[in-house]
């Protein structure tokens, strides 16, 4: 769903527990969808943060998915 006021977005992922950086998309999306790069089998984390017109940022809560590829 949209956030209020929510101009763009920008996704973020990374791999569970991980010390590695946030992975993010490059440019700031304007859809309320997004595939990612090929990715490997694992337990990720993921958030979203809306920028405004203003360009303040708020982030969603973390969550979790599993990749699991057959």
């Amino acid at each position: 769903y949209a956030a209020t006021g929510a101009k763009t977005y920008i996704f973020e992922y990374r791999l569970k527990e991980s010390s590695d950086p946030w992975q993010a998309t490059i440019d700031p999306l304007t859809t309320l969808s997004y595939q990612p790069p090929v990715m490997t089998e694992g337990v990720y984390e993921w958030r979203v943060w809306a920028l405004d017109k203003a360009g303040n940022e708020t982030p969603s809560l973390i969550r979790t998915f599993t990749l699991d590829l057959p």
